[in-house]
């Protein structure tokens, strides 16, 4: 029974993914959801939705606001960006 509602979960997952594909928020958040450590740079995080950082920016700026994602500034030119905490249990969904 487990096997049969893990499947369905995953079914449930692949069909969102596809269904928002064009949605950046939802490819940002994805990314940082599968992403190794639970968390990407800015630049790693722009690598992976495909678009320029300054770009990148805008969308992380308006998820932290909202309190999806945390943002972190170890260094001077160093941005860290993780998922906040209230939705750190979408990393064991989309993880592989």
């Amino acid at each position: 029974m487990c096997d049969c509602s893990h499947q369905y979960t995953n079914r449930i997952i692949s069909l969102l993914e596809r269904l928002s594909l064009d949605d950046i928020y939802v490819r940002i958040i994805v990314s940082i959801a599968r992403s190794e450590n639970g968390c990407l740079s800015l630049r790693g995080l722009s690598r992976a939705v495909s678009m320029s950082p300054k770009n990148v920016k805008k969308y992380v700026t308006r998820l932290e606001r909202l309190g999806l994602l945390r943002v972190e500034h170890p260094h001077e030119k160093l941005i860290l960006i993780y998922l906040n905490y209230s939705i750190d249990w979408i990393r064991g969904f989309l993880s592989k």
